[in-house]
């Protein structure tokens, strides 16, 4: 993988990020001495910007829908009819079948998502950790290159996607949860029926309100380019109530009737929704019954129906403000979810339920729309979005632009490209995959947690003939086992090269979080 070749490449890549930083209090300051001068000192600076760029796209709008599995999308195959607005923007756009998150929780992902860099090289592998402001994110290089920036997101400020956690490095605007009122059906609801109050709890639809003020601003008209990031979070599992949940009539469209009687509570009725999933993970329960595994994954089909509701009216706002075709929108998530394929539930594995997301990426005007079984990674995102805006990537970055990798311009480009994806899992310390072609390789530290323990050191298999991962080849085929053990040594190895070489001091920081952070922590299933 490319990492940073000599140390003077190490020196001037930091030297020119320091100036960045600098440069930015520098402007800071003029703002205060001089700030009514600065609408027309921006808008002068942002149309040179534009001019230097004449074949960029206008905008940039960047989708991650949270914990979300890409099996069950319409346009990955699924069955059951959860996803007409998003099957719809796959038809205008490029379908990656095998995409993968650099990460199997939020943090480390997101953080992959706005580096280009795999969780090694960025730092961010801890439940206390934050992107420290050495990074260069890309909301920094757009806004630097004269795109405004903002994001909504579905979580506070203390959250794996919030401003604490340095992700809002680059953003002029940053919106956290919660994001408006709830609902007059949803305050009568809560206030005159105890019963539904507490099935339904967790379950406000908080996309709904995001949306809305996402919505809201576009039909405001904001400077353009524009580069808009929003995270959805009603499919995670919830911290009260249900595992799943979603307002009517999402919860149940998909098993009507049957989840009405459903606590989602164990037997004694003091653990319930992730709380209850976590006990299953640890063995603290009995594993759940065919049925109950039904009504789960029941629920969890109708936040996604919720949610590509929420994606449909963003897609229509976007038309609707005659932005869509001039904007390279990308859609994907975090992470996936395991429901007891390998005796697991929420996402600590990097079993392919949790470490494949969907990845569909409406080029301007819909261009290269198709399907693709190229190998790819999120963080191939930040170099496609800088090639589409015109901006030469940073050489430290590990990804591809995934343009090159759909239309390659030459039979040498072609050949650049990689076929390979990494991923890190939840545990510490963590299983890490590498996937190289069609085989993928599951390694586990000789350290591993009690949990863990219990599972092979090593797993291999052949997805093109194994899909499900339900034989182990590594005792079988140690040859091909040992290659790609070292091909994923090569990576980790760049990957710390580049992270000491990108981010000497400080090496990483921690998060201070507030008591009542903590708390949603450990209700989502992260903290013990």
């Amino acid at each position: 993988m490319p990492a940073i070749g000599t140390n003077e490449t190490a020196r001037y890549a930091i030297r020119a990020h320091r100036h960045f930083k600098l440069r930015k209090l520098a402007l800071t300051s003029f703002v205060l001495a001089a700030a009514a001068l600065m609408p027309r000192l921006e808008a002068s600076a942002n149309d040179a910007a534009r001019q230097a760029r004449p074949q960029a796209p206008a905008n940039v709008v960047l989708i991650s829908i949270d914990t979300l599995r890409a099996d069950r999308l319409g346009t990955y195959g699924y069955k059951k009819n959860t996803s007409p607005n998003i099957d719809r923007l796959a038809k205008q756009a490029v379908v990656f079948e095998t995409a993968y998150a650099q990460a199997s929780w939020t943090l480390p992902s997101h953080a992959s998502m706005f580096t280009g860099l795999d969780p090694i090289a960025h730092g961010v592998t801890s439940q206390k950790g934050r992107l420290v402001e050495a990074h260069l994110t890309v909301a920094e290089i757009l806004r630097d290159a004269g795109y405004s920036t903002a994001a909504w997101v579905g979580r506070g400020t203390h959250s794996f996607v919030g401003s604490e956690r340095g992700l809002a490095q680059g953003f002029d605007r940053y919106e956290h949860a919660p994001h408006a009122e709830p609902s007059l059906w949803q305050a009568l609801l809560h206030a005159y029926d105890p019963d539904l109050k507490r099935k339904h709890k967790g379950s406000l639809g908080e996309g709904e309100a995001e949306i809305t003020k996402v919505l809201e601003w576009l039909a405001s008209r904001p400077p353009s380019p524009f580069f808009l990031f929003v995270h959805l979070d009603d499919v995670h599992s919830q911290p009260e109530g249900r595992p799943y949940n979603s307002p009517p009539p999402y919860h149940d469209r998909f098993c009507p009737g049957e989840v009405e009687d459903y606590t989602g509570c164990d037997e004694s009725g003091k653990y319930c929704a992730t709380k209850m999933l976590q006990r299953i993970r640890h063995g603290d329960v009995a594993p759940p019954s065919r049925d109950e595994v039904a009504k789960i994954q029941c629920l969890y089909d109708g936040a996604v129906s919720f949610t590509d509701y929420q994606v449909g009216r963003l897609v229509k706002g976007l038309r609707d403000q005659r932005l869509l075709d001039d904007t390279l929108l990308i859609l994907t998530s975090d992470h996936g979810e395991a429901f007891m394929e390998h005796g697991e539930t929420l996402h600590f594995s990097v079993y392919e339920e949790v470490a494949r997301v969907p990845l569909i990426v409406r080029f301007p005007g819909g261009k290269h729309a198709g399907r693709s079984d190229a190998v790819v990674e999120l963080v191939d995102l930040v170099p496609t979005i800088l090639e589409q805006a015109a901006i030469e990537s940073p050489a430290f970055l590990q990804g591809q632009s995934l343009r090159r990798v759909v239309a390659p311009k030459s039979a040498a480009e072609r050949n650049t490209l990689k076929n390979t994806a990494f991923t890190m899992g939840t545990n510490t310390p963590p299983p890490v995959l590498w996937r190289e072609g069609t085989s993928k390789l599951i390694v586990r530290p000789d350290d591993r947690t009690d949990l863990e323990a219990k599972l092979p050191a090593k797993e291999l298999y052949d997805l093109h003939s194994d899909p499900h991962e339900q034989h182990n080849r590594a005792a079988i085929d140690t040859e091909l086992s040992d290659q790609l053990q070292q091909q994923l040594e090569l990576r980790r190895h760049a990957s710390k090269k580049t992270f000491e070489d990108l981010h000497r001091n400080p090496a990483a920081e921690d998060v201070e979080v507030p008591d009542h952070e903590r708390e949603l922590l450990k209700a989502l299933g992260y903290l013990e």
